[in-house]
C-alpha cells in the first residue's frame, strides 16, 4: 500500500501556490491600472519609484508601504475590499 503524500508540505507545492497568489494579486492590480488607462510606468510615478521597483513590489519581492497603498487607493479609486485583495490577499 502506498503512503499518501501531503502536497501542502512539499516546498515545490508551496512555492507554486505562493506564485499563483502573487500572480493573482498582480493581475488584479494590472486590471485596475488598465481600467484607469494607466501604465505600470504611470503607477510607478504615482508612488515616486522606478518602474523596476514597482515590478519587484508587484511580484512580492518587496512590500508596498502604507503610504504607497494609500496613494494607489486614492488615485485608482480602490475600495477597501480591493485594497485587501491586491495588497494583503
Amino acid at each position: 500500500m502506498q503512503k499518501r503524500i501531503d502536497l501542502r508540505k512539499c516546498k515545490s507545492y508551496n512555492s507554486v501556490r505562493k506564485e499563483a497568489v502573487t500572480c493573482s494579486k498582480k493581475n488584479l492590480f494590472l486590471a485596475k491600472l488598465k481600467e484607469k488607462s494607466l501604465t505600470q510606468e504611470d503607477a510607478a510615478k504615482i508612488i515616486g519609484v522606478a518602474s523596476t521597483t514597482l515590478y519587484r513590489k508587484m511580484i512580492g519581492h518587496s512590500d508596498f508601504t502604507r503610504n504607497e497603498i494609500q496613494l494607489f487607493r486614492s488615485e485608482l479609486g480602490l475600495t477597501a475590499a480591493e485594497v485587501d485583495n491586491i495588497f494583503f490577499g
